[in-house]
């Protein structure tokens, strides 16, 4: 018995894929973007205050008070004034 079965040629389906838009998995530009927003805009709802200690930062409430004057000093250094701030830490410390 012969049979009669034609092998598809390989070029024809390259061709027909070829000619379908491209899909991303992970969605089209405008799909992205939405999903980014909402992202945004449900972690922004989600965040809930846990303890007064988070709410500080750092915790400076809680630390001494020769810690929070340093704090605020070092908050009152102008850009200029940085890097002798730097130069002077460096020489306290012992470093080069």
């Amino acid at each position: 018995m012969e049979s009669n079965v034609v092998k598809f040629p390989y070029s024809v389906s390259r061709r027909v894929h070829s000619r379908k838009p491209r899909r991303s998995k992970n969605g089209t530009p405008e799909e992205r973007a939405a999903k980014a927003a909402a992202e945004v805009h449900a972690t922004a709802a989600a965040v809930i205050e846990i303890s007064p200690r988070v709410k500080t930062g750092v915790g400076h409430r809680h630390a001494p008070a020769s810690f929070r004057d340093f704090v605020e000093k070092l908050s009152q250094i102008t850009p200029e004034e940085f890097p002798d701030f730097i130069a002077g830490l460096r020489k306290l410390a012992g470093l080069p």
